[in-house]
């Protein structure tokens, strides 16, 4: 197994490949951004085993047309096994919360069981994950902010919130932050100045430290916040 980091359509993607071939592209598909399977630890097996999303529909869309596999560990080896694809059961590389899929539903591929040495397994992973080679000056921040999110998550919880992503837009002074509620998903966007500090500090203040009704909303799900007092865009 090799994670390939290369330019896609909608920017950097990780392609796999195995024994050299990209296996998993079977209808065009598109990878997914370094950051998901790699920053996540998606790739790594947990207890009970879970599938994830490896690719997606090139269409750029998260939860169509995904092929996962499920992810297991036995013993010294680890397994992709029962290959599906999917539309509308994942939330990016992991299973949604709410619609996430059933073994039998999904399309069954023909693609193989795949299994690997533990030890190189996780070796290509952390390899890969570490290789920053495609990540731009704003991509570093936006992943310090999330990092330091994570770190406040507290804050943020009386309110109904959780922190999924900071995402950069094609303007250099702003960005998306995803939260996550019971309720659905909001993405707020936040326009910061300032050197990378002051810009990862005005993420911070924005989301963490303001009241909800200055929020500039781009982005909404679900019918109490997308019609609440948040402005748009």
């Amino acid at each position: 197994m090799e994670l390939r980091q290369s330019d896609g359509y909608f920017g950097p993607e990780v392609r796999i490949l195995i024994d050299g071939h990209d296996l998993f592209n079977v209808g065009d598909q598109a990878g997914h951004d370094p950051a998901q399977p790699l920053d996540t630890g998606a790739l790594r097996p947990v207890e009970p085993p879970r599938r994830i999303a490896l690719y997606m529909c090139n269409c750029g869309c998260a939860g169509c047309g995904d092929i996962a596999p499920i992810i297991r560990q036995i013993g010294d080896r680890i397994e992709w096994v029962q290959l599906r694809l999917y539309t509308g059961a994942f939330d990016w590389v992991f299973p949604d919360e709410d619609f996430g899929p059933e073994d039998d539903d999904g399309k069954a591929l023909e693609l193989p069981d795949l299994s690997f040495d533990v030890d190189r397994h996780f070796a290509e992973v952390w390899r890969a994950k570490h290789d920053r080679a495609w990540e731009s000056p704003a991509r570093r921040l936006a992943r310090a902010a999330a990092d330091a999110f994570r770190n406040r998550s507290g804050d943020l919880a009386p309110r109904g919130y959780s922190p999924r992503a900071i995402s950069t837009t094609t303007d250099a002074h702003a960005f998306h932050v995803d939260l996550r509620s019971k309720h659905g998903q909001r993405v707020v966007l936040v326009r910061t100045t300032g050197d990378p500090r002051q810009k990862g500090d005005g993420i911070l203040e924005t989301i963490v430290d303001r009241d909800e009704e200055s929020w500039i909303i781009a982005f909404a799900n679900y019918g109490p916040l997308a019609a609440g007092p948040g402005r748009r865009s």
